[in-house]
């Protein structure tokens, strides 16, 4: 049916076959078909089904007895009655349809909320083992510079220094573990190790390496001064912490370059 039918008045009423069969007094709807197939008028809804007007209906050469024009009101007030109850029922089911459509829409956003709140949950906690372990990293760990002027190298000649530790075996450098990131993958949102480094300023040493050689080095100047080098034995007691490290670290670099 379409828009035009208002129910202002009987004879614009759309009937259906059933009514249509009713109203001219046939037997049934297959006589509406067949009228149809021979070209009687109607029109076909989105559902396929089709709609005849009572004067569309008059209209027609029916054979037999028609309905009494009281018999034909009866059908149409009966018609009426229905178009009402459909229009009631669609208007229902659209209010239905919108409030199914309103509640999926709500659904949509609580489900975008929840996963916007789920990736800041998992943001914050990510940052939050982020910097435990770049605490953690950084309490037990020296960066060059650091570690350079804890064993009493001079700022530019630090590196270079540190290099020949290493070589000789006596520190072993550390590259940073990869900072912890939030990625996308098929499965959502997960965390991985990410490109970047938890530290930068590497290559570092374990502090208690770094301070273990340095005691080593001041117990060695201090406590048994007849092995350490030459500058060492002139002046230990006048002589800091830092120049005496310094020192025997030279005297080491040199014992090992010699062997």
């Amino acid at each position: 049916m379409n828009d035009e039918n208002d129910f202002g008045g009987l004879d614009d009423l759309w009937l259906s076959r059933a009514e249509a069969a009713r109203y001219v007094g046939v037997a049934g709807e297959s006589a509406i078909r067949a009228a149809e197939a021979k070209g009687l008028g109607g029109m076909a809804d989105g559902h396929g089904q089709v709609w005849h007007r009572p004067a569309t209906l008059d209209a027609w050469p029916w054979r037999g007895r028609q309905p009494t024009p009281a018999q034909k009101t009866r059908v149409l007030r009966d018609a009426a009655k229905a178009r009402e109850r459909e229009a009631r029922a669609s208007a229902r089911a659209e209010e239905h349809e919108v409030e199914r459509e309103l509640a999926d829409a709500d659904a949509q956003q609580a489900r975008l909320w929840a996963e916007w709140d789920a990736e800041d949950a998992l943001r914050a906690k990510v940052k939050r083992k982020a910097d435990e372990m770049k605490a953690a990293f950084t309490l037990a760990h020296l960066d060059e510079r650091t570690a350079g002027a804890a064993l009493g190298f001079k700022s530019y000649e630090a590196r270079s220094k540190l290099r020949d530790l290493v070589r000789c075996g006596l520190l072993r450098p550390i590259e940073s573990p990869p900072q912890p990131n939030v990625t996308f993958t098929i499965n959502g949102l997960r965390e991985a190790a990410g490109p970047g480094s938890l530290c930068w300023g590497g290559p570092f040493f374990l502090r208690e390496d770094v301070l273990a050689l340095r005691r080593s080095a001041v117990d060695v100047a201090r406590e048994s001064p007849a092995r350490a080098p030459e500058p060492v034995l002139k002046g230990t007691a006048a002589t800091s912490a830092d120049d005496i490290v310094t020192a025997l670290l030279r005297m080491l670099f040199q014992m090992r370059r010699n062997q």
